[in-house]
């Protein structure tokens, strides 16, 4: 007999969870198989070999990642986007939103962007187009992206590329993480791995 739609998705792990936050707070989160972010076009270029490996060792983005992150001003802006983007696709109540982009009126429309865009019109005062950034209403009974904790985001994202569910468990591996790259553990890794492979 085949397998019912609900048991094949208890079976895979999908569907809504009550999540507990850092925070204190509660999530009711999509479930989603974590390769699901390969494909849901939320990973951007610069950080999809990073996220496949943390989707393939289920334990979220290893220290050496999130060093070369924070080391890189490009991989830094898309990763915090990435986990923007990310906690609105997975939190379904409450709604998360996107902050509102720049409202400035150019022309007959409005500018409708983010601060760090290609055309750099809100940082190069020689672009076509160039104004000061003014971010557009904000809605009060609305929760944004940038109004949730960065443990929170982060715990959520992790938990989202098969990382854990529990908050102690999430604080440890953090506290290890850190002291892992601040006794060189990490690089000491990779300067094995690299070595065995010549």
């Amino acid at each position: 007999m085949a397998t019912t739609a609900r048991e094949w998705k208890k079976k895979g792990q999908t569907g809504h969870l009550d999540l507990e936050l850092p925070s204190g707070n509660t999530a009711l989160v999509r479930r989603l198989q974590p390769e699901a972010f390969l494909t849901s076009g939320l990973i951007p270029d610069t950080l999809s070999a990073m996220v496949q490996k943390a989707i393939k060792s289920k334990k979220g983005l290893p220290p050496d990642a999130v060093k070369q992150i924070a080391d890189d001003p490009k991989k830094l802006v898309d990763a915090l986007q990435m986990m923007d983007e990310v906690i609105c696709y997975v939190v379904m109540e409450p709604p998360v939103e996107m902050p509102p982009r720049c409202g400035v009126m150019l022309d007959d429309h409005e500018c409708g962007e983010y601060v760090e865009t290609d055309d750099k019109r809100h940082t190069d005062t020689n672009a076509q187009n160039y104004h000061v950034y003014m971010e557009g209403a904000r809605d009060e009974e609305t929760l944004y992206a940038d109004e949730v904790s960065v443990e929170d985001k982060n715990f959520i994202f992790q938990f989202s590329v098969g990382g854990t569910a529990d908050v102690e468990r999430f604080r440890q591996e953090q506290r290890d993480a850190v002291a892992g790259v601040s006794n060189g553990k990490a690089v000491q890794h990779k300067t094995k791995r690299a070595s065995r492979s010549k």
